[in-house]
């Protein structure tokens, strides 16, 4: 709400006429009115405020076309009379207003002060009284606007950003599969206020082709942006002032968080809230309402990630040396505690805790890593944590496994919450890794199971993948007898597929590689081995059968880095100038490994596919159309052939018709020859013709042998020399 310090200007919208009043606004909109200035500016101060507040304005908007108009309180009566009690900006152009607009609201112009800015139009709006919304009516022809490209494109086309160039351009392009070219979605333009020339806002004026980066999710080195939130829905950049969240159709600023010298933040799976870590503060925020919940303070500032949200963001968690600190995002992050007689600065008080990781589908489980002596050894557990109306947690145990000998433990959950695996580090006296084993734990309905992962002794675990959206995973395994052998190779690693489901563990299939990572597709049943040092990917596949099965072999010479799409249809990898100044480029292959496409890039710095937006459908509904998916591919092959013999009976009938109107006018002609003896005349006309005459004397000159027609070139020829046959 705009507050009283604008009453002055409702003056012009006290008339009940609105025709005078939309006069009146009509080219107002280079004009736009602040809200949340100093209240204690006496009329002294007047000049030296406006003179401030100028300086301000030009340097967050990074010119000074524009004039500042204070307001004064007139009240003779009030206490504050004389003094400013807001303002209003006016600019050469609307669209600097609209600029404007957006980059001034929520900004902190002091400690204590922050800054709204609304519309000329808004003082209307303001005047009308308050009603409760109702939504409109919408035709059923009405389209939604998504404000998402992508998910709009009718060709589900894959949409990327790269960033490149002298002057650091953010382009959206599509990758076109059936044309196997990119096309260009958006790209910079000449206006000053266009919203891919400012997203690289911070980059120029450090003057550097690329900026380190920042650290942002679970990542724990720093990486280049720009980069997709978790739903693809909006991008994020990094400036002086903060980071700034672009979205919708023409990507312009939806919102700025104003948090200085950030280092590290952190997107909530939902995208509703986000922790920001900064020189000064860690920090969460309510990302929708680019608001400040709460100051998270006590922690080590080079660790992170710091807290960790839960799958439906409605909790966000942090460990304080044994303290798991849980706290409610729906009640403005309100602590939740253990009982309801006790009240303390944490949730649970856990002896031993180092870690936990919350389960990325089910949003109750959490995984707990406890460490412990060579007695005791160290242990997971997964509970379950249940919040009721009254911010009380109730945790109930689903299992627990101690592991003798561990000198350390990493968990991983199935992205689909179904399983959980546990890597197991052991070491020797001398401090180095002797031997990498695995848990796995299987989370079914009722029940939880946790079984040993077995290799053979020749073997030590070195990496572990799981398929995204299946049952299977994968693992790297170094041979031990290799470690220490002088090959040009380096140590022999073998990559080995697995499946695994109620009834237990299967092997698919193993191949010998020289790879060091893992990456399966999103969707899918592909999976990339790459070795980054080598520059080399491997594409492994499970076919129908169940059965693992290796495609092609690829280089990307100097590659930085990769990344499915999220379809799982096409792989991308590019080196960047911040690894190699010459040669970048990037590629993308198909899910085979087949190379459809490489493009360079002068001074190139990333590559992004858009991730894909929430399902439409919940678990359940997903689960339901799985069921009926047979009897629905029915109806749809049942529905495209209905199609098809509508359009084939629309040419039928079209065809036929025109053999009718054919025959029709055919018949008629015949009997119109018919009636006027057309054939008769012909035939007369034909034997009294000069032609007709010299042809049969000819005939009738030469021998009989030599009178066998051997080419008939027309009817009347045929008829003429049987003529001549019937005559002789």
């Amino acid at each position: 709400m705009l507050s009283n310090s604008f009453s002055f200007l409702f003056l012009l919208l006290a008339t009940s006429n609105k025709s005078i009043v939309a006069e009146k606004m009509e080219g107002m909109n280079r004009h736009i009115v602040i809200d949340g200035l100093p209240t204690n500016i006496a009329p002294a101060r007047h000049e030296v405020f406006r003179k401030f507040f100028t300086t301000t304005v030009a340097k967050k908007l990074g010119h000074e076309n524009f004039v500042v108009h204070l307001t004064i309180d007139d009240d003779a009566s009030s206490a504050t009379s004389g003094f400013v009690n807001g303002a209003f900006l006016t600019f050469v152009k609307p669209s600097d207003a609209e600029f404007a607009l957006s980059a001034m609201n929520r900004f902190p112009l002091t400690k204590s002060e922050m800054l709204s800015t609304y519309r000329w139009s808004a003082l209307a709006t303001a005047k009308e009284p308050v009603t409760e919304y109702v939504a409109p009516e919408l035709a059923a022809e009405t389209a939604a606007d998504l404000a998402n490209a992508m998910m709009q494109d009718p060709a589900a086309r894959p949409m990327f950003l790269t960033k490149s160039g002298q002057h650091l351009d953010i382009e959206l392009s599509w990758y076109d599969n059936a044309k196997q070219k990119v096309d260009l979605h958006k790209k910079p333009t000449a206006d000053r206020n266009d919203s891919l020339g400012q997203m690289c806002e911070m980059d120029r004026r450090m003057g550097r082709m690329a900026l380190p980066g920042l650290i942002y999710g679970t990542n724990t080195t720093p990486k280049p942006l720009p980069i997709w939130t978790p739903l693809g829905s909006m991008m994020v950049t990094q400036h002086l002032t903060g980071l700034k969240f672009w979205g919708g159709e023409d990507f312009k600023c939806l919102f700025e968080i104003v948090e200085e010298n950030v280092t590290a933040f952190l997107i909530s799976p939902l995208e509703n809230f986000l922790i920001v870590r900064s020189d000064r503060e860690v920090a969460v925020w309510n990302l929708k309402q680019s608001r400040k919940l709460k100051v998270i303070a006590g922690f080590n500032p080079d660790q992170w990630p710091l807290g960790k949200f839960n799958a439906d963001d409605s909790l966000v968690a942090f460990n304080k040396s044994g303290d798991l600190l849980v706290y409610d995002t729906k009640n403005d992050m309100s602590l939740v505690q253990a009982s309801i007689d006790t009240r303390h600065s944490y949730t649970y008080r856990l002896e031993n805790l180092v870690d936990f990781e919350w389960s990325p589908f089910h949003a109750s489980h959490i995984a707990l890593i406890f460490s412990g002596d060579q007695h005791v050894g160290w242990s997971v557990s997964i509970e379950d944590i249940a919040t009721d109306d009254e911010r009380i947690a109730s945790m109930n145990n689903a299992i627990r496994r101690n592991f003798l000998g561990a000198g350390q433990v990493n968990v991983l959950w199935h992205p689909e919450g179904t399983g959980l695996a546990a890597k197991i580090t052991k070491f020797d006296k001398g401090g180095e890794v002797s031997a990498v084993e695995y848990c796995l734990f299987r989370i079914f309905a009722k029940s939880i199971t946790a079984d040993h992962f077995k290799i053979e002794n020749m073997y030590s675990a070195e990496r572990f993948a799981w398929q995204p959206g299946g049952k299977y995973f994968a693992v790297l395994l170094l041979d031990k007898a290799s470690i220490n052998a002088k090959t040009v190779t380096g140590p022999k690693m073998t990559v080995r597929f697995y499946s695994v489901d109620g009834k237990g563990l299967k092997t698919l299939g193993s191949f010998p590689t020289s790879a060091n990572s893992l990456h399966w597709a999103p969707k899918g049943t592909r999976l990339v081995a790459a070795n980054y040092e080598k520059s080399l990917f491997e594409f492994y596949g499970i076919n129908d059968a169940g059965v693992a099965q290796q495609f092609e072999k690829c280089e990307h010479p100097a590659v930085g880095d990769t990344q499915w799409d999220p379809s799982g249809r096409f792989f991308a990898s590019w080196n960047t100038c911040l690894r190699t100044p010459e040669g970048c480029r990037y590629r993308i292959f198909d899910m085979n490994g087949h190379r459809i496409l490489e493009k360079r890039a002068e001074k190139f710095s990333h590559f992004a596919w858009r991730p894909l937006a929430k399902p439409v459908l919940d678990a359940d509904e997903v689960n339901e159309v799985k069921k009926k998916l047979k009897s629905i591919i029915e109806e749809y092959e049942a529905a495209d052939q209905a199609v098809e013999d509508a359009a084939a009976k629309v040419i039928r009938d079209k065809q036929e018709k025109a053999e009718r109107e054919y025959k029709t006018r055919m018949d008629a002609i015949h009997r119109h020859h018919a009636e006027k003896k057309y054939a008769e005349t012909r035939e007369q006309l034909r034997a009294k013709a000069p032609m007709t005459i010299r042809q049969r004397k000819f005939l009738a000159s030469i021998p009989e042998e030599q009178r066998m027609t051997t080419e008939i070139v027309t009817e009347s020829r045929v008829k003429a020399r049987d003529e001549v046959k019937g005559q002789k």
